[in-house]
């Protein structure tokens, strides 16, 4: 629920929430993008072109996020951390400034080791565009 306060009366939204994170949105327009072209080309094999990594946790959000990639064939490649949950992020607009607010929790376990193997993987190979971001490099073990 979002609360606002408009000239001194509180007033109560409805929350939107969404799967997805920087990597993981940008992956799934470019995949979006690459589908459109494939078929206003009438291409079959524009499905799977894009392909992002990133970390989950071992709960529901961690599940919805790789249903979402599923649902719209982006490969990827999650690390999942046990006993830690996804993480999330908390979005505030005011006035048309914007303000985030990170819980990293999974963000926080991911190995380089598991990009490592994903960037020597047959997975890779045939992929169009591959994306994630640096974030891993200042948060991760």
């Amino acid at each position: 629920m979002i609360l606002e306060l408009k000239d001194g009366e509180l007033d109560t939204k409805v929350l939107t929430s969404t799967v997805g994170g920087c990597a993981v949105n940008t992956s799934r327009s470019a995949n979006f993008f690459l589908q459109s072209v494939g078929k206003r080309r009438r291409s079959v094999d524009f499905n799977e072109r894009v392909m992002t990594i990133g970390a989950i946790g071992s709960d529901a959000q961690g599940l919805k996020v790789q249903s979402q990639l599923n649902r719209e064939s982006v490969s990827f490649s999650v690390y999942k951390a046990e006993n830690t949950m996804t993480g999330s992020c908390a979005v505030t607009v005011n006035n048309g400034d914007r303000t985030c607010i990170a819980i990293l929790d999974a963000c926080e376990k991911y190995p380089m080791s598991h990009m490592e193997t994903v960037l020597n993987s047959e997975s890779i190979k045939g992929t169009k565009i591959f994306y994630t971001t640096g974030f891993f490099l200042e948060s991760s073990p």
